[in-house]
């Protein structure tokens, strides 16, 4: 959960600032980082169907090694493949979350379902402010 989401909120805080420092313009940098919401949305739509078909670790494997993928080839050719890592962070992170949201109503005891989503979302998003 705090990778994903550390992941999300560094690529959406720093890449416009690095593109505007290779020479973008403010505008044209913004825009490969408002496709990271709208992507989570088109991958939202088969995380859950995914999950069922390949199962959860599956799903995990997948969206690191889209999300790896993505920005790995953004940190080697990064004026070319900006908008493929926006996707691929979309997508992947979005798969990574859909599993963590899932993960304590699957996992944990009916009585313990609270506070271990509880749990998860205050270590998951205290890790997120990590990243940026």
């Amino acid at each position: 959960m705090g990778t994903q989401s550390a992941i999300f909120y560094t690529f959406s805080s720093w890449a416009p600032s690095y593109l505007v420092a290779r020479g973008w313009s403010l505008a044209a940098a913004t825009l490969p980082v408002a496709t990271l919401p709208l992507t989570s949305i088109v991958a939202s739509t088969i995380a859950t169907p995914a999950e069922a078909r390949l199962g959860r670790r599956w799903m995990i494997a997948i969206s690191g090694l889209v999300t790896s993928v993505g920005l790995a080839l953004f940190l080697i050719w990064p004026d070319q493949t900006v908008w493929l890592a926006a996707i691929a962070t979309g997508a992947g992170t979005t798969w990574a979350f859909s599993v963590c949201m899932a993960a304590p109503a699957a996992l944990a005891p009916a009585q313990r379902v609270g506070i271990t989503a509880g749990v998860l979302l205050a270590l998951g998003y205290g890790e997120a402010t990590l990243g940026p």
